[in-house]
């Protein structure tokens, strides 16, 4: 593993830590408000920051046989579904044909061109249930469904799941209208409790793994 992806991993977990620290002072202090915005922000920033990091898993839930699994035919049919709902397909295809005979893995790097690159992000890591949004980029590029890693039972997962869709709408009605909170402390700290259950996981289920990819 290079120097510059151990300091980012450190960086990552850290900036987690630190903000999951700060969000329980704020709660402790009262301010529910500024707690909700700071909870979204870490959730977007954590699952974004882990989701680049760990490109070299995109798709690898498809490796079976002899065919390197960005090349086969299966996985193919998924990357142009994903890229046709978010409309960045053609935008793909152009820039797969400027890496395909001067680069390794033209896929992996043309899929994090159009996604990451270019001034505007196709993934919305706020959005928790559109073809854009986060939970939809997980299931499709780790075979991931957040839905169910809120909470080690999976059922209480799903009530946290609306819990969090809630924390979500809560934080629009703060930032966009000035709205006060109705959602109590407790709920919040479930929340929070729910999204460390997720930041665990992905710790030990890819970015253990990005580690022993190296690069």
């Amino acid at each position: 593993m290079t120097e510059e992806k151990k300091a980012e991993i450190t960086r990552i977990i850290g900036t987690f830590d630190r903000n999951v620290s700060r969000i329980e002072k704020r709660l402790e202090d009262g301010l529910s408000e500024e707690s909700i915005i700071l909870t979204v922000s870490t959730f977007e920033a954590f699952l974004r920051d882990t989701f680049v990091l760990c490109k070299s898993r995109w798709f690898f839930h498809t490796q079976e046989g002899i065919i390197p699994y960005m090349e086969k035919p299966d996985t193919r049919r998924s990357i142009r579904g994903y890229l046709q709902k978010i409309r960045a397909y053609d935008e793909f295809l152009k820039t797969r044909y400027v890496y395909s005979e001067v680069s390794y893995d033209p896929d992996l790097i043309s899929l994090h061109e159009v996604l990451f690159e270019g001034g505007r992000e196709k993934i919305n890591f706020q959005n928790l249930k559109g073809d854009y949004g986060v939970k939809v980029a997980y299931k499709t590029f780790f075979d991931i469904d957040i839905l169910n890693l809120l909470d080690r039972d999976s059922s209480t997962s799903h009530k946290r799941w609306k819990m969090l869709i809630n924390l979500f709408e809560e934080r629009h009605a703060i930032v966009h209208d000035g709205k006060a909170t109705a959602m109590s402390k407790e709920d919040i700290h479930i929340v929070l409790d729910s999204i460390r259950c997720l930041e665990k996981y992905l710790v030990k289920k890819l970015i253990i793994f990005a580690i022993a990819d190296g690069g």
